[in-house]
This record gives structure tokens, sequence and C-alpha cells, in this order.
């Protein structure tokens, strides 16, 4: 089913807001997303990540789909979801652009709100991707394994708490990326 570009990471960040909401584990960690309605939800933001102690056109490297926030300021996950078919060239380009930030910030109505980014936070990239041909197969067999092998600077998410989550459609990727948040934050 074809939905409006963003209209599954709103629903999707909607859910996981009531979710880490209705956890005792996790009073006070914040959930911000990029598509929904902001006079619904005030978490429903830009999400910036960059390189450096600013945000600017030149600093700037990535808009995040969703992002996890301890109370003291921690960036604790991102979540970037790609609800259209997407090519492992994207993967790639979305995977280490978000490697090369050092700073996360959500957009506020007086400038921005910054988290630290610490070694332990989380990284999902999640996605449709064509079950035809071998796509599936490139991600599995030739990128994660690929991947291993590399790092990343010191004041970046660490590579090793990467996962990725990509099926056949965006239904699909969504369900999936819900069991592994169930996995991540329960009481």
């Amino acid at each position: 089913m074809k939905t409006k570009d963003g209209e599954q990471t709103g629903i999707f960040g909607e859910w996981l807001t009531q979710h880490i909401n209705g956890l005792s584990n996790y009073q006070g960690y914040k959930v911000y997303y990029d598509h929904g309605d902001q006079t619904i939800n005030p978490n429903v933001t830009l999400i910036y990540g960059s390189v450096g102690a600013s945000i600017t056109r030149k600093t700037q490297l990535a808009q995040i789909d969703v992002m996890v926030a301890k109370p003291n300021n921690d960036l604790d996950l991102l979540i970037e979801i790609e609800e259209s078919e997407c090519s492992p060239k994207k993967i790639l380009g979305d995977l280490f652009t978000l490697l090369m930030c050092n700073n996360f910030a959500i957009k506020k109505t007086s400038g921005h709100q910054f988290f630290k980014n610490v070694r332990d936070s989380k990284l999902i990239i999640a996605g449709e991707v064509s079950t035809k041909g071998t796509k599936v197969q490139q991600i599995e067999e030739v990128i994660l394994p690929r991947l291993a092998g590399f790092t990343s600077p010191e004041d970046s998410i660490d590579i090793n708490n990467l996962t990725l989550v990509f099926k056949g459609n965006i239904e699909e990727t969504i369900s999936e990326l819900k069991k592994h948040i169930l996995r991540i934050y329960r009481n």
C-alpha cells in the first residue's frame, strides 16, 4: 500500500512515544520525530545531525527521522526510516552520514536544543528493499560483514551499535522495527 511520504514514520513515532511513556524504567526519556502534527505532539520537530558545536548549513550533514533522548539529554537511539524502496547505496549513504555526525539537535522556536552523543547510543536504519534480485543478499552477505571491519570516530556512534532492518514493504519493515524496539525498551 502506497502511503504519503513520512506517514509511516509519523505513525511509528507516535507509537514509540506511547510505548516509552508507558514504561516505568524509561521515565523522562523523550521521543522526537520529524513527521506528524506539531499541534497534537510538540515532539514532532526537525532533528539534525552535524559536525561541530553548532548547526549551520556548512556543518549539518543529516536530518534524522526519529530520536530517543535520555533525561540528561544524552542521545540513546537514532532511527532513519526509508519509506520508499531503497538501494544498498542509499543505506550506506545514510549510515556513513550519521556516523560522521558528532552532534545532534532538535529545532525549537528559539534555536536548537542539543543532545550529547555517547558511544553507546544506538542507530537503526530501516526501510523497504526489493525482495526481487540480490539486494537483500547484498545487505546481509556483503555489506553487514564488511561493516564489521570499520571503525567510527570516537565522538560518534559506535558502528557496533548499528542495526539494519529491511523488508519487502514498509508495513513489514515497521512491524520488524517495532520488534527491535520492544527488545530495547522494556521494563
